[in-house]
């Protein structure tokens, strides 16, 4: 009876060496294309922010599930295999990742003070397409193999207008107290006078109408009762609540703000965030996002407050109708970083 072959340690799909990857030229192609907004409306000066802070750079590695031995054989690619392949490849294509990583260290976007700026970010894909080779015993086998990179790069960018906050008219009627006791006396203008029907013929006398009581010759009107006036925060929706940071926190040059709100903004409503300076006098300016969080990035040292509103508008109008109420106001501080001292070059 035979028995089957055993393979020998060397024929082991754990001993493959000699792996070799064919590096190929990419084939580019734009995959996807996105926006970034940098609101810098209520600043007090440029922001900027580096692109490899926002995104980085995607790879992939794909390897096909066969591979052809130097008779044309086919044969499975085992998944142990694969790992060792993936490694060697990532290896091979190692800087040029570097490269594109690196790039986006030195891409910065910014916004001058009092400024809105909107990025174009477009991802290009790159693939580079190619075999592999390895040998596993005394056979050579070839797979294909396809390495992949995303790379966002900036296409364009373009200003909008800044917005200015007008105010919601304060309605016009008296807030009820809490205590659910009304202390404003309601007036109540009829839209017009009722005509009598018909003229009384009789003459009333001492007889008909008791001494000190008022006659009529009609029923008595009824008295109109107005409605229940909401209060005057009742007209506009809940605030939005802030979240971070607490009072007092310290920013390194810059936070990140961040609040709240149990409604879903609707197409054309946006968060009105203001910030201001310790000391200053206009408090008008707004930066409208639909995020409920925003970077305040800033070099002059110094205290800032802020709080949030909920506005409706058109961003191009630069008008914006409010409607909610004002949030409570915070401050924080910022603290610029100290400045980065570039090493001199060391004398040959």
């Amino acid at each position: 009876m035979l028995k089957p072959a055993t393979p020998t340690p060397d024929a082991s799909p754990t001993n493959v060496y000699d792996i070799r990857v064919e590096e190929a030229k990419p084939v580019k192609t734009i995959v996807r294309t996105y926006e970034f907004s940098l609101p810098n409306c209520g600043g007090t000066s440029e922001l900027s922010h580096q692109m490899s802070t926002q995104t980085t750079v995607e790879k992939s590695v794909n390897i096909g599930t066969k591979a052809v031995t130097s008779i044309s054989e086919e044969v499975a690619i085992p998944q142990i295999v694969k790992l060792e392949l993936k490694a060697a490849i990532e290896l091979a294509y190692q800087e040029t990742y570097n490269t594109a990583s690196a790039r986006l260290d030195k891409i910065t976007m910014k916004a001058e003070k009092h400024t809105h700026v909107i990025y174009t970010i477009e991802w290009e894909e790159q693939e580079f397409s190619s075999i592999v080779s390895y040998t596993i015993g005394d056979k050579v086998y070839r797979a294909p193999y396809t390495y992949t990179l995303c790379v966002p790069i900036i296409s364009g960018s373009r200003e909008i207008m800044c917005p200015t906050r007008t105010p919601r008219p304060t309605p016009s009627f008296t807030p009820i107290p809490t205590n659910g006791t009304s202390t404003a006396t309601p007036t109540y203008t009829p839209t017009s006078t009722p005509t009598p029907t018909s003229t009384p013929t009789h003459k009333p006398t001492a007889k008909d109408t008791p001494t000190g009581t008022p006659t009529s010759t009609h029923a008595p009107m009824p008295t109109a009762t107005p409605a229940v006036t909401p209060t005057a925060t009742s007209a506009l929706w809940p605030a939005p609540a802030l979240t971070e940071p607490e009072n007092g926190h310290v920013g390194p040059g810059w936070v990140i703000l961040k609040w709240n709100w149990a409604r879903v903004l609707a197409v054309d409503e946006y968060f009105a965030l203001r910030i201001w300076p310790e000391g200053s006098s206009d408090h008008s300016s707004d930066t409208w996002v639909k995020e409920k969080e925003y970077t305040f990035g800033s070099t002059s040292k110094g205290k800032y407050f802020w709080n949030v509103a909920v506005c409706r508008g058109t961003p191009g109008s630069g008008e914006c109708e409010q409607v909610s109420g004002d949030s409570e106001t915070r401050w924080f501080f910022i603290e610029p970083p100290p400045p980065t001292i570039e090493p001199s070059p060391t004398p040959r």
